[in-house]
């Protein structure tokens, strides 16, 4: 919301701006002092220039790809590419997907379903984009719609074998979606919560299982599910929302829906990890307090505690060397995220 700026169309193309902004976020990492830095900023967008030259790429790319689709918008002069110099420019697959809704087959998703199936989509046709040549990706770009399966032409056989199948699978997606969410039962909260959160995913994406961590681990785990149940019932979160998580589409669904996926991190955004540090405790009651900031961007507050929940995992496991260094790490993010929250009107005790 902070970097979206001012959009004239407020229902439609402000929040596929902010999705843009978000998924240029999640695949670039932002690191947790440059989301404190656009959260406490009065000018954020002088933060992008802590932005790799690679995250701002893709950045830039992102709003480009947004700014294609509501060409009336306006963009902001620092969020505008530079003019490409030759015809050489690389072109990335998120530009490169601007127009796979266009594709073959059709998609029979209309009215409130369309922006989600546009974005599994496009999400499709960018894992199958990775070895396009340029120039068959600056035909996907510049292609009107009518003309766009033509540049299915210039693929290698392998390459077109490989969006076909990336297109189906997309598509069935969309299919396992539209069935749970006829289906209540099978994608109510606690399912949600069984898939989302489950003992694999924890496995795979959260703080290693061992004996000095088990008893952290087990309460985050339970904390992280419990948040997430209480968010889907109390925020009602809609059936082709829940069914979307059931059916195993994780980053899709949150940008999709306009939900911050930073939020439900391993684990989820606000779950208290003590850490026995005493200047990162501290720090981790700070954003505890966050929550009080009217005035601060619900989004950014959820992404800051998101970070530092799987830091703090970290750091309370961590080696004597490491958690040393943790310390004074810390106590600077704390004295940043108190300024950042006094230009919001906003005094942490």
């Amino acid at each position: 919301m902070i970097l979206r700026g001012n959009v004239d169309d407020e229902k439609l193309a402000a929040p596929e701006k902010e999705a843009a902004i978000a998924r240029a976020c999640l695949r670039g990492k932002w690191t947790s002092a440059m989301l404190a830095c656009v959260g406490g900023s009065n000018a954020p967008r002088s933060c992008l220039d802590q932005l790799t030259a690679a995250q701002h790429t893709t950045y830039l790319k992102s709003l480009t790809a947004w700014n294609e689709i509501f060409p009336d918008e306006e963009v902001a002069e620092l969020d505008k590419p530079e003019p490409l110099d030759d015809d050489d420019e690389p072109i990335d697959c998120i530009t490169a997907t601007t127009t796979a809704e266009h594709l073959a087959p059709a998609l029979a998703q209309q009215g409130a379903d369309r922006p989600f199936a546009v974005a599994v989509r496009r999400d499709a046709v960018e894992l199958a984009c990775e070895d396009w040549s340029n120039a068959v990706r600056a035909c996907f770009v510049a292609a009107t719609p009518p003309k766009i399966d033509a540049c299915r032409g210039q693929l290698e056989p392998d390459q077109a074998k490989l969006l076909v199948a990336k297109l189906a699978e997309g598509d069935a997606l969309l299919a396992k979606i539209a069935t749970l969410a006829g289906k209540p039962a099978a994608s109510d909260c606690a399912k949600v919560v069984a898939v989302f959160y489950s003992d694999a995913e924890w496995k795979a994406r959260g703080p290693a299982a061992t004996p000095k961590t088990a008893k952290i681990r087990r309460k985050m785990i339970a904390d992280s599910r419990t948040a997430m149940k209480k968010a889907c019932a109390g925020e009602k979160w809609t059936g082709q929302m829940r069914a979307c998580i059931v059916a195993g589409s994780r980053e899709t669904c949150f940008t999709a829906f306009r939900q911050s996926i930073a939020r439900w991190s391993f684990p989820a955004a606000g779950v208290i990890v003590k850490t026995g540090i005493s200047e990162c405790d501290a720090y981790g009651a700070t954003l505890q307090k966050l929550a009080t900031c009217s005035g601060m961007p619900k989004r950014s507050i959820e992404a800051l505690q998101g970070t530092f929940a799987q830091e703090a995992a970290g750091y309370a496991t961590g080696t004597a060397a490491e958690r040393a260094a943790a310390g004074p790490h810390c106590k600077t993010a704390d004295e940043a995220i108190r300024r950042a929250a006094q230009s919001f009107n906003c005094t942490i005790p």
